[in-house]
Parts: C-alpha cells; sequence; structure tokens
C-alpha cells in the first residue's frame, strides 16, 4: 500500500475541517438576503425585468429601495408575493427615480416584475441599499445561499490548505534537519567513546609494560646488589684474616663506596621493598583489565 506523507494527510484534514467551519459561518451568519436581476424578457412589445428577492432570515425585511426609471410607478411593479411598493417622493437622478419594498417574508422567495419601455432601460434598474438592509445584489442567474456559502467555504477552505500544507512542509524539513544533526551527534559520540575505551586500554597497557619493565630492572639490581655484598663481606673477611682490623676494612669499602660514588648500592632492602610494590600494581592492573574485558563481553 502507497505510504503518503503525513503532510499531505494534514492539508486533507485541515480542507476538510475548514470548509465545514467557514461554510456554517458563511451560512448561518451571511447576509440577510439576496437580491438578484434577471435577464430582461419581450412581452407583447415591452420589456419585463425579473428580480428575485430572497428572505434568509427568520424575520420580515423592509425598505428595499429599487431604482428604476423615472416613468415607472409602483403600479408598473407585478409581484408574486404581499408585500408592499410605495413610490418614493425624492428622486434618485435626473432619468431615475425610486420606489420602495417592504414586508418581505421570512424564509421566502418574492418574484418582481418591472415593465420597461425598451432593453436601453435595463441598466437603470438596481438596488440602492442593499448593503444597509443586509442583502446581497448580484445580476444574473439567483444564487442560493447554500450554494454561495459552500463556494465561500471551498475558497477559503482551499487558501488554509494551501497554507497549512506549506507550513507543515517547511516544519518537516526542519524537523528532519534536526533528526539528522541529532543521529551524526549520536554517531559522533560512540565513535568518541570508542577511541576513549581503546586509549584508556592502551594506557593500561603501558603502565602494565612499565611495572613490568620496572620489575625486571628492580631485580635485576637487587641481585647484583646482594653480589656486591657478597663480595664486600669477602673482601672484609680476606682483610681480616691477614690481620687488618675490622674497622680498616670497613673503612676500605666506605672509601671504594664514596671514590665510585655508589651509595644506593648499600640499600637493597629498600629496592626489595619497591619490587613488592610494583608488583603488586602490576597484579591490580592485571585483574582490573581482565575484569573490564569479561564485563565487554
Amino acid at each position: 500500500m502507497l505510504k503518503l506523507p503525513a503532510t499531505f494527510w494534514s492539508g486533507v484534514v485541515t480542507f476538510i475541517v475548514t470548509l465545514f467551519i467557514n461554510t456554517g459561518i458563511s451560512y448561518y451568519s451571511g447576509d440577510q438576503g439576496l437580491a438578484t436581476i434577471g435577464r430582461p424578457i419581450m412581452l407583447d412589445g415591452k420589456v419585463v425585468l425579473p428580480l428575485a428577492l430572497e428572505n434568509f432570515s427568520g424575520k420580515s425585511i423592509s425598505g428595499l429601495l429599487l431604482q428604476v426609471p423615472e416613468e415607472v410607478g409602483a403600479a408598473s411593479v407585478v409581484r408574486d408575493a404581499p408585500v408592499q411598493i410605495t413610490s418614493v417622493s425624492d428622486q434618485a437622478g435626473n432619468l431615475t427615480r425610486s420606489i420602495r419594498i417592504d414586508g418581505i417574508e421570512p424564509k421566502t422567495r418574492t418574484n418582481l416584475f418591472v415593465v420597461l419601455r425598451d432593453v436601453t432601460e435595463v441598466p437603470l434598474v438596481r438596488i440602492i441599499n442593499a448593503d444597509e438592509v443586509g442583502f446581497m445584489f448580484a445580476d444574473g442567474v439567483p444564487e442560493s445561499k447554500l450554494h454561495r456559502a459552500v463556494t465561500y467555504g471551498l475558497v477559503v477552505a482551499g487558501i488554509y490548505t494551501v497554507i497549512a500544507v506549506a507550513l507543515g512542509y517547511y516544519f518537516n524539513k526542519i524537523i528532519q534537519s534536526l533528526h539528522k544533526r541529532l543521529d551524526e551527534a549520536k554517531e559522533n559520540s560512540t565513535r568518541l567513546h570508542e577511541n576513549s575505551d581503546k586509549l584508556r586500554k592502551e594506557l593500561d597497557d603501558l603502565k602494565m609494560m612499565q611495572s613490568k619493565i620496572r620489575i625486571l630492572l628492580l631485580s635485576r639490581i637487587s641481585d647484583y646488589s646482594k653480589e656486591l655484598e657478597f663480595w664486600r663481606n669477602a673482601i672484609k673477611e680476606l682483610l681480616v684474616r691477614r690481620g687488618a682490623p675490622a674497622s680498616t676494612s670497613d673503612e676500605l669499602i666506605k672509601c671504594v663506596t664514596r671514590a665510585l660514588k655508589t651509595f644506593g648500592t648499600r640499600r637493597g632492602s629498600d629496592d626489595f621493598d619497591a619490587i613488592v610494590f610494583a608488583a603488586g600494581v602490576l597484579k591490580d592492573a592485571e585483574n582490573k583489565a581482565r575484569s573490564v574485558e569479561e564485563a565487554d563481553r
């Protein structure tokens, strides 16, 4: 099954919701009525101009002013509903006059027919105060309130949908970019962690190698010190046997030490303690490394 992006479904939902909301608002809070002038009809040599008045509200509407040619009076306007039509005393212009329409019944459509002399007078017929009484004036075929509300809802919903889809696409791109950067940061963090573990292991290995070398060197120094101590004692014993005092043999050994500056050779016990300490450190390091390897497994 084709997987559509979330932005598409968001646009569909936005369009549907916005369509219903705006259609409802336009239908219930729009114009109170609609006045539509139709096409003129030739009848018995005269021109009859149809005018449809549709009251959408729940109350009667009065005071609608219709501009007509000067010779047209209230008697020249035929209606199919009981509305009141009266001529207004003041003139709307040099060639026109106004007639007043009252009592347009609620939720009904009233058809008026204005009798004119010829088609040249058709442009003179129009509603003067449509906005004041809440009417919408249009030329042509009458349009129902529901149809106008749906049309308005479609236009507004389309505009909102385009904006919502564009913003959704833009923010989706930003979120994807942030996710990509987050994944890259995680990969870099993992790589650095692995490098850190590797360097830590190498450092531990170097410490272990250093401890081993130190133990080896200290062991050899300890052996040399023991051998040197043996020869010191042998020389002292030989001198004593030859009749030299013990103090003289000791002084001789000290002179040799001062001459060669080998004072460190007289601390054999310290070297042995250092060997024991280094061996303990090495053992602890090996145990720690072994524990880390077992934990990684």
